[in-house]
């Protein structure tokens, strides 16, 4: 069985997911859900789910805090502060959050695009499945770290939104690699 590329990164799920007897869970019933129990792993070619005991560390405290995010409108500040992309299941193609879509100039790209960026801010991505027709892309990290190594990528390369990110190595001195890891 095949599996869609985005899933190779990381996700965050309630670990006892109640779905109500009829009708759908809203966006702050799940959000509510995943403050209470969440889990952080990776999903096999099966869809089963292996924790990450090393994320769990990493993020555990920050749960709540990302979850509260994710309930909020669009326009709030702390949902811009989490939420970076919006990743189409059916044809993977990347969706932008406003502050995102703003520096690069464009509001979709593709997944490819959105991984040759990824990986030149060294950003650890997780996804959230909210059980819905897209999967939401957090970085729980700072965004605005993110923003000021794209920043300086920006300084070493005139970045356009049709550039090749590919052979660009990840901002080895900046903050933001320091804090994330990378």
């Amino acid at each position: 069985m095949s599996q869609a590329p985005f899933w190779q990164y990381p996700v965050l799920v309630p670990s006892n997911l109640r779905l109500p007897s009829f009708g759908y869970l809203s966006r702050s019933q799940f959000c509510q859900q995943l403050a209470h129990s969440a889990q952080i792993g990776r999903y096999d070619l099966g869809r089963n789910l292996h924790l990450d005991p090393g994320l769990m560390a990493r993020y555990g405290s920050e749960i709540p805090r990302i979850a509260e995010a994710l309930a909020c409108s669009p326009r709030d500040e702390r949902y811009r502060r989490v939420k970076v992309a919006t990743i189409d299941k059916a044809t993977h193609e990347v969706h932008l959050e406003w502050l995102l879509a703003q520096r690069l100039g464009r509001s979709r790209i593709s997944f490819t695009q959105f991984e040759l960026l990824r990986r030149a801010l060294g950003v650890q991505p997780l996804l959230v499945d909210m059980m819905g027709p897209a999967v939401e892309v957090i970085w729980p990290d700072s965004l605005e770290a993110a923003l000021v190594a794209l920043n300086q990528l920006e300084q070493r390369v005139n970045l356009t939104p049709a550039a090749d990110l590919s052979s660009l190595p990840p901002p080895a001195d900046s903050q933001w690699s320091r804090a994330s890891g990378f």
